[in-house]
């Protein structure tokens, strides 16, 4: 009896230590703004705004923002460590509104979310030059801008090339392009004196351990 008496606290213990990890609700980088002036590009080229984070983030969706008549083309956006300019992850949006809305962004899931450590980071999206028919408009000056707290806005960025390419150019014009947006879950953070996964696991083995140990003497 004492052996299945100790597997069970050994499951106590394991199902104990998983809830007590906080689960985080998802959350959009940019959730509004007072007042915006629409804008044009005469040249492809790739728009958005620097940020950082303090915390360990998941990007789970990247999104753009969508005018009142829909998106008339495709974009990528993907978000760029400025560190080395090495590109964390991308997505497509396709024009239309195959996407899902959230404060004005059409966003699309992620297949496959990817992390971001604490640090700065440059979010962007391909556009195509007025001189296309299909451009979509974007948006600078932009006033009141709102951020989710765990997000802080540094400066606008763009490059004048074709394709996606890291925006080269970052500040001093337009306060922002927008643009690009993405949905994130901050990564859990266990309470202070809670156990790593593993030392939870080796004091679950532990408890078994001593329950067919018990079990063997009564035998």
């Amino acid at each position: 009896m004492k052996h299945k008496t100790l597997m069970i606290a050994a499951a106590a213990v394991w199902l104990a230590l998983s809830l007590a990890v906080p689960v985080s609700a998802s959350s959009v980088a940019i959730t509004g703004w007072a007042t915006k002036v629409p804008e044009g590009s005469g040249v492809d080229a790739t728009i958005g705004w620097e940020f950082s984070v303090d915390t360990s983030v998941t990007v789970t969706a990247l999104g753009i923002y969508q005018p009142p008549v829909g998106l008339r083309s495709g974009h990528v956006v993907g978000i760029f460590r400025d560190s080395d300019q090495a590109l964390m992850g991308f997505g497509s949006i396709p024009a239309g509104t195959g996407g899902y809305l959230a404060d004005g962004f059409e966003f699309l899931d992620l297949g496959t979310s990817f992390d971001l450590a604490p640090g700065a980071y440059t979010i962007a999206e391909s556009i195509t030059s007025i001189a296309d028919p299909n451009n979509d408009t974007f948006y600078s000056l932009v006033t009141g801008l709102t951020t989710d707290p765990d997000v802080t806005f540094i400066t606008s960025a763009r490059t004048y090339s074709p394709g996606f390419n890291y925006p080269t150019a970052l500040g001093g014009f337009n306060d922002g392009y927008f643009g690009p947006n993405f949905i994130f879950t901050v990564d859990p953070v266990p309470p202070a004196g809670t156990p790593e996964p593993a030392t939870a696991g080796l004091l679950g083995a532990g408890l078994a351990g001593l329950g067919i140990v018990a079990r063997r003497r009564r035998t």
